[in-house]
């Protein structure tokens, strides 16, 4: 039987390696899509065509198959434009329809459905078109899609959704058959956190105590090591609200590195669900409230859990990198031998930035 001492080094490789997983299959993703004309990355933005109102500013023999319109991301050189499709019909025979300064008609003769591609380039944009009959007459209308969410992104790999982090943590610690340990150390965090996301997500996060500056009774520096492995889902008609929640789940992994300390433990495996808000300040300025129950034993259990808590800030930086700061709070209360009580806690402050 394993003891709880030992050190849980096959844990954290299990983390490592999931999150080598999750960046070669975006690799692999990535390498599938070709320029010109793929689909796009799907967003959570929706774009608003509106209408004039003023029957003489209208051609009234065109008609919008709907009012509101998802916007993807595709490859433009080094960035990822936000590009909306419109689909529309049109029912004046012997006309010709022509979008924007194009001079190859969407319509020929003036009768069915077409659709018209259009960048985003700033919060409303405008989208003109006109109909021709034989005799050189033309009548013109101008779209208005209104996206405010909507911007660029420059083109990203998997690898350049990493984030490194540092700061550091107040842990503190309890075990029944030894007492109190209480320590002040540094904190070094792994994180693969997409920003751009669709409505299903991916999180993974190591954590690790390192580095530490003192410590009570015993001086010998354990560390904590916490791995986070989560798919997300984006719940409800969320598109257009500022503040946006997802519903989180997947497997929590804790261990303890002793370093010749008379107590700890390895290899918690756990299974956690949370929530996550979003509340949206600008296009690139996100303050997010993560939560997290670790389900140690089985959901009712009131003695064997683990909560998790952080309060972030993040933004968007103008060379496109994203930086982070916030705190996070992780506790847990369990037996890893079926008799010794085990509870470690640890007070976090980092500063992130991605790779």
């Amino acid at each position: 039987m394993q003891s709880i001492f030992e050190i849980g080094s096959r844990g954290v490789l299990l983390v490592i390696n999931f999150i080598l997983m999750i960046i070669l299959s975006g690799l692999a993703e990535a390498a599938d899509s070709t320029p010109g004309k793929q689909e796009g990355q799907a967003t959570l933005w929706i774009a608003h065509v509106l209408r004039r109102k003023t029957k003489d500013l209208v051609i009234p023999e065109i008609g919008l198959t709907k009012t509101q319109f998802p916007v993807t991301l595709v490859p433009q050189g080094e960035r990822l434009r936000p590009l909306v499709v419109i689909t529309a019909y049109m029912n004046k025979p012997s006309w010709k329809l022509f979008a924007q300064n194009d001079s190859t008609p969407l319509l020929s003769d003036g009768v069915g459905e077409f659709k018209v591609y259009t960048y985003l380039n700033a919060k409303v944009n405008e989208v003109t078109l006109t109909i021709e009959n034989s005799g050189g007459e033309k009548i013109k209308e101008t779209l208005y899609i209104y996206a405010p969410e909507a911007m660029e992104f420059q083109a990203k790999s998997p690898w350049d959704e990493l984030m490194v982090a540092v700061g550091a943590t107040r842990f503190q610690y309890f075990q029944s058959n030894f007492g109190n340990y209480a320590a002040n150390t540094g904190l070094l965090s792994l994180q693969y956190n997409p920003e751009i996301k669709s409505r299903w997500g991916l999180l993974a996060r190591l954590d690790m105590t390192v580095l530490t500056v003192n410590a009570t009774p015993v001086s010998n520096g354990p560390q904590l090591i916490e791995g986070k492995m989560d798919g997300t889902y984006t719940f409800g008609n969320e598109f257009d609200s500022d503040i946006r929640t997802q519903i989180v789940f997947g497997q929590n992994y804790l261990t303890m590195l002793g370093n010749g300390s008379p107590f700890g433990f390895a290899n918690l495996i756990s299974p956690e669900l949370g929530v996550r808000w979003r509340y949206f300040e600008t296009s690139k300025t996100t303050y997010i409230t993560d939560f997290r129950y670790v389900m140690v034993k089985n959901f009712l259990n009131k003695e064997e859990f683990g909560f998790n808590l952080s309060l972030i800030y993040s933004r968007i930086l103008s060379n496109s990198h994203r930086f982070e700061t916030g705190l996070s709070v992780s506790t847990y209360s369990f037996r890893p031998d079926g008799e010794t009580w085990v509870k470690p806690a640890l007070i976090s402050w980092l500063i992130g930035y991605s790779i």
